[in-house]
Order: C-alpha cells, then sequence, then structure tokens
C-alpha cells in the first residue's frame, strides 16, 4: 500500500532482509538490536508483511512499527498466511476498500466468513486487538472456543502468541511478534 508519511531516522541503524529471487529490503526504521527485529525480518522474508510500499507494491524501506494495523492490513496479512489468493471480483461489504489496494484481500476475508470481517468495515480503521487476533489464528486453521467472546485471545495467550488479553489496538510490530510464533507453530 502506498506510503504512510513515515521519515527514516539516521540515527537508526536499518536492518537488512536477503529476500528469495529478490533485491535484499533495507527497513531503515528497526534496529538490529530491537526485540523484534528477528520477528520483524522474518514475515518480511515469509512476504506475509512488507511496511510502507510505492504505488506499485515496492518497499520502501519503513516498517512503521509503532503504528496500528488496520483492517485492511489485517486481510492482507491473514491472506497470506492462510496460503490464499486474493478474490478480484464480485460483491464487497466494505465500501472504503472498493477501488483501493486492499479491495482483493478484504474481498476474500469477508468470502472467509472471518468474524471480523462479516460486515461492512471500514478498511482503513483499526481494529480491536480481539479482531486481528481471530482473523489470524482463522486464516492459520487455530481452533478456538469460537461461543466465549474473548475465546481467540485466550488461546493465542495459551499459545504464547501474545502475552496479554486486552482489546486495545495491535501495533504492526506486534502483529509481526504474533504472525512470527504462529510460524514457530507445529504444522505451520
Amino acid at each position: 500500500h502506498p506510503s504512510t508519511g513515515h521519515s527514516s531516522s539516521s540515527s537508526v541503524d536499518p536492518i537488512v532482509v536477503p529476500l528469495p529471487r529478490r533485491q535484499p529490503v533495507i527497513i531503515r526504521d528497526v534496529k538490529p538490536t530491537d526485540v523484534a527485529a528477528s520477528n520483524i525480518r522474518e514475515v518480511f522474508k515469509e512476504g506475509i508483511m512488507t511496511g510502507d510500499t510505492d504505488a506499485s507494491g515496492r518497499p520502501l524501506g519503513v516498517f512503521g512499527g509503532s503504528d496500528a494495523v488496520t483492517y485492511a492490513q489485517t486481510a492482507k496479512i491473514a491472506v497470506k498466511i492462510g496460503e490464499l489468493e486474493p478474490v478480484l471480483t464480485g460483491p464487497i461489504l466494505s465500501r472504503s476498500a472498493r477501488g483501493e489496494w486492499s479491495e482483493s484481500y478484504v474481498r476474500a476475508a469477508e468470502r472467509q466468513g472471518w468474524q471480523a470481517f462479516d460486515r461492512a468495515v471500514d478498511a482503513n480503521a483499526h481494529p480491536s486487538k480481539k479482531d486481528v487476533v481471530q482473523t489470524l489464528l482463522d486464516a492459520a486453521d487455530i481452533p478456538y472456543e469460537r461461543k466465549n467472546r474473548n475465546g481467540a485471545l485466550l488461546k493465542a495467550a495459551e499459545l504464547g502468541l501474545t502475552s496479554d488479553t486486552n482489546k486495545r489496538a495491535l501495533t504492526r510490530r506486534e502483529t509481526a511478534i504474533i504472525l512470527s510464533r504462529i510460524l514457530k507453530l507445529p504444522g505451520k
């Protein structure tokens, strides 16, 4: 998706992510000493997260780790982690995703029946932690108690994916950590 206007700081040593069959990505706003650097490197390498990109989809080298993830980003991440294809045509509930970079991902999330996308969401809004975690668990086929409103958060805590069950919005950094931990689960 297009850049969100982050500027890089020359005082930060970047992390470098080698990518298969592509040029490495230099992430200018993540220090190699950041405790989440290996998680961020892993989700970049797997192609699950890309940080800010230009209009043609090329990474700009800005992760924006303190930014809260949006429904649009959550849909893209879930489609990728679920190894699904974006859905290019057909009806879509989310009017805000129509004609945007995220349209095919949001449409795919809606078609999957993932709870966070069972209504017309504002693709640019920040979902709760519960909605993000629930969507990621659904995409990764990780079962949880659906009758319990907090079932996904409780399962994520049980699996060590996250250490708390509060419902605030997740940052990109926190999402990268959870994704990296999902990738390390047996059978993933």
